[in-house]
């Protein structure tokens, strides 16, 4: 216990921060940063924030989300350049959403189901836990922008080699629904897709 309280205190100094290429049919439309880092109680705290690029107009997006050390939401926050952000707190059986846009704002109260499991322990695969092959995370995902609990399962196929740029490193492939992402033995994403949207790492 002593040591699992140490290497997760260790973790939690370092940010983990990865830029990438943001391509659609092989051109690319703007860039990613993905940043994640484990929290001094053993959670963790990640932002996804992309930028897309159309000539010499941008729009950003940032995606964050908080969980608690056995992957529970705590918190998390969507914004979209001008039109708007979305805050969701999850406490006391319910998600609380402060919406802001156009100089509004508005909340709601949605409950957090208590017949289905919440606990996203994916988010901590390689990052703090190393599941084995064939490992399997099935939660419901609260998603901020449809204000809706959506069932999410997460599958580890299993270690590998992946192409980056002509050069081919160790990977571990993770699937959900149609997208599949490969990451490094720490966690660090190389490769997302989804559909035509591809997202690749720097370098």
């Amino acid at each position: 216990m002593q040591t699992a309280i140490l290497v997760a205190a260790c973790l939690a100094s370092t940010v983990q921060t990865t830029e990438m290429a943001l391509t659609i049919d092989g051109a690319e439309v703007g860039r990613v940063w993905i940043t994640e880092k484990l929290t001094g109680a053993g959670g963790k705290v990640g932002q996804f924030k992309m930028q897309l690029i159309k000539g010499p107009q941008s729009v950003t997006i940032i995606e964050e989300a908080e969980y608690d050390k056995d992957g529970r939401p705590v918190r998390k926050t969507f914004s979209q350049g001008g039109a708007g952000s979305r805050v969701a707190t999850f406490s006391g059986g319910v998600v609380t959403v402060v919406m802001e846009a156009e100089g509004q704002t508005e909340t709601k109260a949605i409950p957090i189901p208590t017949s289905a499991d919440v606990r996203a322990k994916s988010e901590f695969w390689f990052l703090r836990d190393k599941p084995m092959p064939g490992a399997k995370s099935v939660y419901h995902r609260f998603d901020v922008k449809e204000l809706a609990w959506v069932k999410t399962q997460v599958t580890y196929v299993g270690p590998g080699t992946l192409k980056i740029r002509g050069r081919a490193v160790k990977a571990h492939l993770t699937k959900s629904g149609p997208g599949k992402a490969w990451v490094d033995d720490h966690g660090r994403p190389l490769r997302i897709e989804a559909g035509k949207l591809v997202m690749l790492k720097d370098g």
